[in-house]
């Protein structure tokens, strides 16, 4: 789980960079999405895990949420600004 920890704050600070810098904003979408949607996956299909997994499913299935409300955002306003009424 240390490993986790140390690419989730890798991931983390790749977001962080690309809230501010729009050029990286999708690919670190996608990155966020590749993370947390491949965790997900592997602990539901690995049946039975115990409690810290658990945790750290019910923070994933969070940050998920996070990521779509924000994604959803990104293209929302993207699409606005290219196509203003």
């Amino acid at each position: 789980m240390r490993h986790r920890a140390i690419l989730f704050g890798l991931l983390g600070t790749f977001l962080v960079f690309a809230a501010f810098r729009p050029d990286f904003q999708v690919a670190a979408f996608a990155a966020g999405f590749v993370s947390v949607v491949s965790f997900l996956y592997l602990a539901w299909s690995g049946g039975s895990y115990n409690a810290q997994i658990g945790r750290v499913f019910t923070a994933d299935v969070i940050a998920l949420v996070c990521l779509v409300v924000g994604a959803a955002a990104y293209f929302y306003s993207a699409h606005t600004v290219r196509n203003p009424q």
